[in-house]
This record gives structure tokens, sequence and C-alpha cells, in this order.
């Protein structure tokens, strides 16, 4: 994307700061100072989608939300990332989703709002707030049913939610329509989850805090 899409695009709205995001660049880059645009108000899961005021303040906050994550501070991790995806609202550039220059940046965007989704899941399923997740979880895992990493933290949340029969349930859901889509098997990863699960590894427990539920079928 060229200088000539501006480092200020605005997309119609209503000017509000809007609820749940992803967001970019350097200060001074394409797209760096998006104003809001239209659409229902929308959750801390984001699943309503974006335009996203102040581009550069969710890309910061993202960071900011993965060093916290990194270092354990889980609680810290979870702030960060909630506030950065209360930035969005709709579809990314949705004024623009027909023109052809903007739609490296509109792919850019839509994959760090997913990556600082799966960031605030992972911070939340580390600080043993796994039942607050699963109902994201699963509006997620509809909208991107073939994303191994959104179907693991859904297998975990279940889990540790002392749905074990559940969880086993999701990677089964996973193999079938990834040998009907795509013909192949679940990844290493998701395999080796599923085993862990099956026979209750001690490793699967919240490192950041006590499971309050035992898993069982």
């Amino acid at each position: 994307v060229g200088g000539e899409l501006a480092a200020s695009v605005f997309i119609e709205g209503d000017g509000e700061f809007l609820n749940d995001g992803a967001g970019l660049g350097d200060g001074g880059g394409a797209f760096a100072d998006l104003a809001v645009g239209k659409g229902d108000a929308g959750g801390a899961n984001g699943l309503d989608g974006t335009a996203v005021e102040g581009a550069d303040e969710f890309e910061h906050l993202v960071v900011e939300g993965k060093t916290a994550l990194a270092a354990k501070a889980f609680t810290d991790a979870e702030a960060a990332l909630s506030t950065a995806l209360a930035m969005w609202r709709g579809p990314a550039l949705a004024d623009l989703a027909s023109e052809l220059y903007a739609q490296p940046e509109i792919a850019r965007l839509e994959a760090l709002r997913l990556e600082a989704l799966e960031a605030r899941f992972e911070a939340m399923l580390s600080a043993g707030r796994q039942k607050e997740a699963v109902g994201e979880l699963q509006a997620l895992v509809s909208l991107h049913p073939l994303d191994e990493r959104l179907r693991a933290q859904l297998m975990l949340a279940l889990y540790r939610s002392g749905r074990q029969a559940d969880a086993l349930e999701t990677y089964r859901a996973f193999r079938r329509l990834a040998s009907e889509e795509l013909g192949l098997e679940p990844g290493p990863e998701l395999r080796e989850l599923e085993q862990a699960i099956l026979r209750q590894d001690p490793s699967l427990r919240p490192v950041g805090a006590t499971a309050t539920s035992q898993p069982g079928n």
C-alpha cells in the first residue's frame, strides 16, 4: 500500500469510540489514523469486526499485551488485549472493501485482530478463566472452523471447565472437517492435545490459577 493511501483514512460513521479490534503499523504509515465506521455494538471478542480508530494505538496495545503474556502477567495481558479489541466493529475498512489497493492492508488488519484474540484467550486460559472463554471461543471457531489454534484453545477451555467429553468431540469434529474439506489429518499439536486430554495430563492445568473443576466425562 503506497503513500497515496493516506496516513489518515476516514471511514464513514458516527465517530464514536467502538468495541472490538485489530490494528497496525508505524505512526505516519498508511491507515495510521482511522475514523470509526458504523456497525452494531460488539463484545470483547470482536465478533462484529472493525473499523479501527487509532490503529497505532491498537498495535501498541497488542504488543503490550503479548509482552505481558510472555512475562506470565496474565491479568495485565488480558486487560491490554481487551482494550485493543474494544477498538473494533464491522469488517476492517469496509468502505474500501472493493478497492484492490486496500486488500493487503485489510488482510493485515484482520490477521492482527485474530492474533490479538488468540493471545487474549491464551491469557484467560492461563489465568484459570476457562468458563468465561468457552462461549466466545465457540463463536470464533464457528467463524474460523479450520483454525487449529482456536480449536485447541476451545478444547482446553472445555476440558478445564470439567467438560472432557465435549473437548474430545471438538477434536473429532475438527478431524472430520479437515478430512472432508482438505483431505488432511489434524496437525501434531492438536493430536498431542487430544491425547493429553484423554489421559487427563496434569500439565493441562492452568499455570496462573488452580482449576475450579475436575475434568470428567
